[in-house]
């Protein structure tokens, strides 16, 4: 004798029809907040040098979806973004900087910056010390930089903000539906 649940189709509708309204709102909350850390990375990340400001600029979000999940990334593309948020050599490992998850490790021996490749502000804002040739400086030798975390930070500071976000649209979209 064959099972008879009555009312199936219109669960299955309900159901549906829940997924689909999380997922919007979801995707939503992903973005707002995603900018919310764009945000606050942007005025923690430091401004220094001839460069000021790019550092600031570089910083983007971007939003993925597939079949299972919703993806919220912010980043930075500029090409020492990773040197200014986890510092680089002896000095920035003596700085003991712990991100959840990720084993940091660093060059230890100095090296030198080719005096195209930085401006003379900055070498001696670092306390650089100026290679020499013939009398002329043709680079600065670096034992590395302190950190100078804005990214992570930024993530951090809103992780409850994000999980009490997403939350409450659940429950909120799991009320409008009964």
């Amino acid at each position: 004798m064959p099972l008879e649940i009555k009312g199936l189709d219109t669960l299955i509708s309900a159901l549906d029809k829940l997924a689909n309204g999380i997922d919007g709102n979801v995707k939503q909350i992903v973005e707002d907040e995603a900018n919310r850390i764009a945000g606050e990375a942007r005025a923690l990340a430091p401004v220094s040098g001839a460069g000021g400001g790019y550092l600031r600029e570089k910083i983007q979000t971007r939003v993925t979806e597939s079949e299972d999940k919703i993806v919220g990334e912010v980043y930075n593309n500029a090409s020492y973004a990773a040197y200014v948020e986890f510092g680089t050599g002896p000095v920035g490992q003596a700085a003991g900087l712990k991100i959840d998850g990720i084993n940091l490790t660093y060059h230890q021996t100095p090296w030198m910056i080719p005096v195209s490749k930085i401006d003379k502000s900055i070498a001696e804002k670092y306390h650089f010390i100026p290679i020499k040739e013939d009398g002329e400086v043709i680079g600065y030798l670096t034992r590395g930089q302190a950190p100078q975390p804005y990214l992570y930070p930024a993530m951090k500071n809103n992780e409850e903000h994000i999980v009490e976000r997403l939350k409450s649209a659940v429950r909120m979209e799991s009320k409008i539906t009964r």
